[in-house]
This record gives C-alpha cells, structure tokens and sequence, in this order.
C-alpha cells in the first residue's frame, strides 16, 4: 500500500511538471531522470524488507536485515541530498525527503525491536511496533503530501 502512493507520485511527476520527453535539457525531465534511480533504490529497500517479513523475530538476521535497510536509507537520504529540484517542484522534493527520514527512522527502530533477544520484555516490544509504525504512517503522510505538492 504504501508503495502504490510512491509509484503513484512518480507518475504523476511528469504530468503535472509538465516533462516533455522529447526535451532532455528541460529542468523538470533532467531531475525526473536523476531521481528515477534513487526511488528505485528506496523501493528495492523496502520490498527487500517486506520479502523477508516472513522470518521468526527471533532470527538474529532479522536485526540485521533492519540495520542494512537503515544504512542503504542513509545512502539513498544522501544522494537525495546531492539533487537540486527545480523551484516548481522543491516543495515535493522536502515531502519525499521527509517521507525517508521517516522510513530510515522505521528501520533504525525494528533493529531495536528484533534485537532484543528471545525473551523480550513485552512491555518494549509493543513500544517498539507502534513506534515503527507511527512513522511509517508518517512516512505515508509525507509521501501524500509530496503528491499534492505536484498538483498544485
């Protein structure tokens, strides 16, 4: 579900920007191609994630796996970081970069959840879920926001 916010964001981007494909030099189509791979990077983070959903927490792979994703969502932040929007699409750029903190946060907190150990307190394990998912709602919001950014 929340990729399809994503995917949706990314699609509309050429849209409402006003891409002409035919235009390589224009602003808008040269940030769309340099941010292409950076979301398709976040989303092989993600599905990554999800595929390996099906694991026992008491896998200590599990705090690994969510220790990897926070340190490829640093890299991805960081590369987003190195694009400059053109203004008509800065307020996007702030949503989708606000969405990854929320996302690189969500795997910095499983890490601590899955590295508990095999007899958790019960008590830091429901902190820790509902911690991870506030933001990754949160992340969603952004992700909607960023979208609306685009149609305005």
């Amino acid at each position: 579900m929340r990729w399809i916010v994503l995917i949706l964001s990314c699609l509309s981007l050429a849209g409402c920007a006003g891409v002409e494909v035919a235009n390589h030099e224009e602003p808008t189509y040269r940030y769309q191609s340099t941010i292409a791979p950076i979301l398709e990077e976040w989303k092989l983070v993600v599905r990554d994630w999800e595929k390996a959903a099906s694991i026992e927490k008491s896998d200590p792979n599990r705090a690994s796996d969510a220790k990897s994703a926070q340190t490829r969502m640093q890299n991805i932040i960081a590369s987003w970081d190195n694009v400059s929007p053109p203004d008509k699409l800065s307020e996007y750029h702030l949503w989708m970069r606000q969405a990854m903190d929320y996302e690189k946060e969500a795997f910095k907190v499983m890490a601590e959840y899955y590295s508990l150990g095999y007899e958790p307190d019960p008590n830091e394990l429901k902190r820790l879920r509902n911690l991870a998912t506030e933001l990754w709602v949160m992340k969603d919001k952004a992700l909607l926001k960023a979208d609306d950014a685009l149609h305005k």
